[in-house]
């Protein structure tokens, strides 16, 4: 079983100044060898490149989006990840509980690859059914 990074596990690491490599040392590896992330954490990551404060912030947030493509896989957003998460999105709902399109995306991503998922937003993961949630 691989384990798929969830974005909170990557914003944490470049706050902190940590480049991808050193990331994966020190957070991923240890629980497994094989670590990706979905296409939809890039995706989230560019977003925070857009909004970001300074020019400094920003030069940093665009290398670690660089290194982490160049050190770790990225799943896209296949037909059957998207139907996957909009069911699981659906079945959340109707329980009252609302993880949002993104974390859905890579919920899907994770179960359809049978891997677990690594956050720091455990709440939202632990609610997918079928889902193993490492927390770090």
């Amino acid at each position: 079983m691989g384990l798929v990074l969830d974005t909170s596990i990557l914003i944490d690491a470049e706050r902190r100044g940590m480049d991808a490599k050193q990331m994966l040392i020190g957070v991923a590896l240890s629980k497994s060898d094989e670590v990706s992330v979905s296409a939809v954490s890039l995706m989230e990551l560019a977003h925070g490149i857009v909004r970001a404060r300074t020019d400094a912030v920003r030069r940093v947030r665009v290398g670690f989006l660089h290194d982490l493509r160049a050190a770790v896989p990225a799943i896209p957003v296949s037909d059957e990840i998207a139907i996957r998460a909009g069911e699981l999105d659906g079945l959340l709902r109707q329980g009252g509980v609302t993880i949002g399109t993104a974390d859905a995306l890579i919920a899907a991503t994770a179960l359809l690859n049978n891997d677990a998922v690594a956050t720091f937003n455990v709440r939202h993961f632990q609610a997918v059914p079928g889902l193993q949630v490492v927390e770090l």
